[in-house]
């Protein structure tokens, strides 16, 4: 019980870690492109290098995970991790970027297998760990724009400096999370998908590519356009970033607090909902502190999209497959590579950030969409699921 309790511990701690790696490019961006020259569609590009490079490393920890071990595939990522962000501040931006797509691939390693073993280690308890496991991710997003603006921008570290303690921290990270007994055995590694199972991952890839999409298009681009459009120094623009974290922090609390088992689906529906109306007050706001009420409505709608989603999926799908919750990462790095870079193109062709940002509210409605087919496939199914 003692080691469980250390596990969980250690987990949360570098999750919180993790977080801080995955959303530090958006308050590095409007830095970055000044440094550099970089147009809207190039800045996408970075997104892009981000979440292609988690894409991969997701896909590789589902054979991974089969293969070696959690444990070890976890100790990888954070490694992996830790050299990308030591080489982002060097050069040029093309090193900047190859860093970046070597941290992403990291993210894409340990995201994935921190999450199985968590819902290994607590089967009865999913939807709850896994908000709670990711809100400790959100404390990480909310730290991000402190530490860029305030030690990379205000202090004598300087960007590089910054990245440097990150990077030691991630090395560190990856000795800290004690190995216990969640790995998926070899034996069950030639689970295969039914028709349900196989229809079920489909859609709910779907849902989850848009849903990460959108989160970090506002993320990544939220301090671009506060100061672009909306005239917010850099300072406020990483204020207004980190009121979106604090509000999806608050939100995930909230879930891991008072989610029911049979519950999960219209905290779904709700929360997408939430977030559909805050993009529009926020592409329609004109007012300065305006936005900061938008923000909050998109950042708390967010946050029991991920982890709730994640923990039907795994309560839904056959005995035996739910190693293969890595392709969910997956699909998640896809979209969040993919919609951030659209909004920078479309940006570019217009001249409007705002019209770019407009993406978000049509990826929103088939988000909705993507919800009520995967709830129609739950209802379908005749497994049980464990009691929350």
């Amino acid at each position: 019980m003692n080691r469980m309790k250390s596990f969980l511990a250690a987990s949360l701690v570098v999750f919180a870690l993790v977080g801080v790696a995955t959303t530090m490019l958006g308050p590095m961006l409007p830095v970055m492109a000044a440094q550099w020259k970089l147009t809207d569609t190039q800045s996408g590009l970075l997104f892009v290098a981000q979440f292609c490079g988690g894409f991969l490393g997701a896909i590789a920890s589902t054979s991974l995970i089969q293969r070696i071990s959690i444990h070890l595939t976890m100790r990888a990522g954070l490694l992996i991790m830790a050299a990308g962000v030591a080489c982002v501040p060097y050069y040029s931006a093309w090193t900047a970027a190859g860093g970046i797509l070597l941290y992403g691939i990291g993210i894409g390693f340990a995201t994935p297998s921190i999450s199985v073993a968590v819902c290994e280690a607590l089967p009865g308890h999913r939807a709850r760990a896994l908000n709670l496991l990711n809100l400790f991710w959100a404390l990480g997003a909310i730290l991000a724009p402190g530490l860029i603006s305030r030690l990379a921008l205000r202090s004598t570290l300087g960007l590089r400096g910054t990245l440097f303690i990150i990077s030691a921290a991630l090395v560190t990270a990856a000795f800290v999370i004690p190995p216990l007994r969640v790995t998926i055995g070899r034996s069950r590694s030639t689970a295969r998908f039914n028709t349900h199972d196989l229809r079920l991952i489909i859609v709910t890839g779907l849902l989850i590519f848009i849903y990460v999409g959108v989160e970090n298009g506002v993320a990544g681009w939220l301090p671009t356009f506060a100061q672009r459009l909306q005239g917010f120094s850099p300072e406020r623009g990483s204020l207004l970033q980190g009121t979106f974290w604090a509000a999806l922090l608050t939100g995930r609390l909230a879930s891991a607090l008072f989610i029911r088992h049979g519950r999960e689906h219209l905290f779904l529906s709700a929360s997408m909902v939430t977030v559909t109306l805050g993009t529009a007050a926020l592409l329609l706001g004109r007012g300065g502190s305006w936005l900061y009420l938008p923000v909050i409505l998109i950042g708390a709608g967010c946050a029991p999209v991920f982890p709730t989603t994640i923990a039907v999926l795994s309560q839904h799908l056959s005995s035996g497959t739910s190693e293969k919750l890595g392709w969910m990462f997956a699909a998640g790095g896809l979209g969040g590579a993919v919609l951030p870079f659209c909004i920078g193109v479309l940006s570019s062709a217009t001249a409007s950030l705002r019209i770019g940002m407009c993406i978000l509210f049509l990826a929103e409605l088939g988000m909705m969409a993507a919800h009520a087919t995967m709830r129609r496939s739950c209802l379908d199914t005749a497994l049980p699921a464990p009691v929350d």
